[in-house]
C-alpha cells in the first residue's frame, strides 16, 4: 500500500514537473525543459536512430571524444596519438570518471567497448575498420586499425558510446536487454530517471560525480509537445527549433527571448526510387530536374529560410562543396521537349502524359506528413509539364521504412543533416540510394574515407559529387534554415555543434552546454 501511495505521488511530481512553468526559488533548483517526442529508449541500442534519439542517449554515456563549436575535443580520453602510418593510435584516458553505479571507467572498458560492437554489430557505430583495441596500462589503450581512416576522430573517436563491461559482459542478445534499468548504465553528465514512451517524454537529473565537471543544471527534460513555438511562448519548454521562418515574428523583439541561426546543413531532397520505371532513364530524370523550381520553394515552402539546392548534394556551407558541377535551372519547356523525345506523351487527351505505348502513368509521390506543403508544390511543378502525381502521405515511421526498402513509391520526399563534416556517411554511396548503378560511384564513395591524404580525399569528393550531378543520383531541392529560439533567463549556455550532432544535424542539445568544464 505504501508503496502504491508512493508511485502515485511521484507521478503528481512528475506531471507538474513537465507541465508547469519554472521557477526557481533558489541557485541549486535549475531545471531546463526542451522540446521532445519519443525518440526511444536512451540505451546504445535502443535509440531511435536519429539525430534527437542519438543525442538523448548520449546525455546518459560518453564518447572518448567530443565536439564543442569549433573543434574535437579530449573527453573520456585525455590524449591521443597517432602512428606514422595512421594504423594505430595511442590512448591516455582520464582516470576519474566512474560510471552511474560508481564503479572506476577504465581501460578494460574500452577494449571491452570495442569487441562488444564488433562481435554484436550496431548500424551506427561501424567499427570494420578497427582490428582490435590493445590495453597498454590501466588508463591506456592502443587501438590498432586495418587500414588509415581519415574520419577514425569524428566517426569511432567522437562518436561510439563506452559501455561498462561489468555490466554489458553478461549480455548476450543486447537488443533484447536494451530497455533495462542497467542499459542506461553510464559516465555521462546525467542520469536517466523517468522515460514514457506512450507521453514522449524523459527526465534526466544531474550526475553529481561528473568527471569533466560540475553539471549546471539539476534536472532536464524532454517535453512532448504539438507547436513548439506556442509551448515556448506559454512557458512549457525553454528552447525550441523552429522550421518556419514565419514562426521567428512571434519572438522578434521580445527581450526575454533569444534567437540562433544554424549554418544551412539540413537537405531537402527528392530520392529516387531506381528500381521502379521510368525512374533508371537518365532523360526521365534529367526531365524532372528543369521541372522543379528550386529557387520558388526557397521563397515559397521555406518562405526564405533556406537556400537553393544544389545537385553537389553536399551542403554550399561544407568545406568539401563542389561549386562547379552540373546545374540544372528550372525550364519547364526543356522538360517538356525531354519527355517529348521520350515519347512520354498525352495521348488520350486528359492532360497527363503517357509511357508508351499507352500506359497510364503516375508519379507516387511519398512524403512524410511534415512536408505536405513542399509534397504540394512538387506535385504542382510536375502536373505543370503533363506528369500526373498521387502524393502519398505517411508517418514518419512508416515514411523512413518505405525509404529504406524501396517500397510503393517513384519519389520520396526527405529532410535530414550528413552533408557536411566529415562525410564519413558517404561510405558506400549516398543514404536511400538503391539502384543506382556507377561503378566510380561505388569505388569512391567506399575509398574516401581511408584517404590519408587530404588533398586526395578532396579530389575523390569533389568527383563523387559530379557524378551524382551527371547521373541525377537525387534531387537536391533545398538547404533548409534552423532557427533556435530560448529564454536567456533560464539557461543561456546553448550554441551550435562543429558540424552538427551528430552527423552534420544541427542540434542545440549539446551535452557539453551543461557542464561547468574547467
Amino acid at each position: 500500500m505504501k508503496k502504491s501511495i508512493l508511485c502515485r505521488i511521484w507521478l503528481v511530481l512528475l506531471i507538474v514537473t513537465v507541465l508547469c512553468p519554472p521557477v526557481f526559488s533558489h541557485a541549486e533548483d535549475r531545471t531546463v525543459r526542451i522540446e521532445g517526442r519519443d525518440w526511444g529508449y536512451p540505451s546504445p541500442y535502443a535509440f531511435y536512430p536519429r539525430g534527437p534519439g542519438y543525442v538523448r542517449m548520449m546525455f546518459v554515456f560518453d564518447t572518448l571524444a567530443w565536439r564543442n563549436d569549433k573543434e574535437i575535443i579530449p573527453w573520456l580520453a585525455q590524449n591521443w596519438e597517432s602512428s606514422p602510418d595512421g594504423k594505430s593510435w595511442h590512448l591516455r584516458l582520464t582516470e576519474n570518471a566512474r560510471w552511474h553505479d560508481g564503479k572506476a571507467f577504465t581501460a578494460e572498458d574500452v577494449k571491452f567497448t570495442f569487441s562488444y560492437f564488433k562481435t554484436h554489430p550496431h548500424p551506427w557505430f561501424d567499427l570494420s575498420v578497427v582490428d582490435t583495441a590493445e590495453i597498454t596500462g590501466p588508463y591506456e589503450v592502443k587501438i590498432i586499425l586495418n587500414r588509415p581512416y581519415a574520419v577514425f576522430l569524428t566517426r569511432i573517436l567522437s562518436r561510439v558510446p563506452m559501455i561498462p563491461k561489468h555490466i554489458w559482459e553478461k549480455v548476450e542478445n543486447p537488443y533484447q536487454f536494451a530497455a533495462a534499468k542497467e542499459a542506461v548504465t553510464g559516465t555521462g553528465p546525467f542520469i536517466l530517471q523517468d522515460y514514457n514512451p506512450a507521453q514522449g517524454s524523459y527526465l534526466f537529473t544531474a550526475n553529481p560525480h561528473f568527471f569533466k565537471g560540475k553539471v549546471k543544471i539539476d534536472r532536464l527534460i524532454s517535453v512532448p509537445t504539438k507547436t513548439g513555438d506556442l509551448s515556448l511562448l506559454r512557458g512549457e519548454i525553454d528552447m525550441t527549433r523552429i522550421l518556419k521562418i514565419d514562426s521567428l515574428e512571434l519572438f522578434k523583439n521580445k527581450a526575454e527571448f533569444k534567437i540562433l541561426t544554424a549554418p544551412d546543413y539540413w537537405l531537402f531532397r527528392l530520392v529516387i526510387n531506381f528500381t521502379q520505371e521510368p525512374m533508371q532513364d537518365l532523360q526521365f530524370r534529367r526531365a524532372l530536374t528543369h521541372a522543379v523550381n528550386r529557387p520558388e520553394m526557397v521563397e515559397r515552402v521555406a518562405h526564405g529560410g533556406g537556400v537553393a539546392g544544389t545537385y553537389a548534394y553536399i551542403s554550399p556551407a561544407s568545406e568539401w562543396h563542389n561549386p562547379t558541377v552540373t546545374d540544372y535551372p528550372y525550364d519547364p519547356e526543356e522538360a517538356r521537349k525531354l519527355l517529348d523525345g521520350m515519347n512520354i506523351k498525352d495521348r488520350d487527351g486528359d492532360g497527363f502524359r503517357e509511357l508508351p505505348p499507352k500506359k497510364k502513368f503516375r508519379v507516387r509521390l511519398l512524403s512524410d506528413k511534415r512536408f505536405s506543403r513542399a509534397a504540394e508544390a512538387v506535385k504542382k511543378y510536375l502536373e505543370e509539364v503533363g506528369l500526373s502525381v498521387q502524393i502519398d502521405s505517411a508517418d514518419v515511421s512508416t515514411h523512413d521504412t518505405r525509404i529504406r526498402e524501396m517500397k510503393d513509391f517513384h519519389l520520396a520526399l526527405t529532410a535530414h543533416g550528413g552533408v557536411s563534416g566529415d562525410l564519413g556517411n558517404l561510405t558506400g554511396g549516398l543514404p536511400a540510394i538503391k539502384g543506382y548503378q556507377n561503378e566510380m560511384f561505388r569505388r569512391l564513395t567506399a575509398e574516401q574515407p581511408y584517404m590519408a591524404d587530404p588533398e586526395e580525399r578532396k579530389q575523390a569528393l569533389f568527383k563523387i559529387q559530379e557524378l551524382i550531378a551527371a547521373d541525377v543520383a537525387t534531387i537536391p531541392l533545398y538547404y533548409l534554415n534552423w532557427f533556435h529560439v530560448y529564454r536567456p533567463t533560464v539557461f543561456d549556455g546553448w550554441f551550435y555543434t562543429w558540424y552538427g550532432l551528430p552527423m552534420g544535424v544541427q542540434l542545440l542539445e549539446n551535452k557539453l552546454a551543461f557542464v561547468e568544464v574547467p
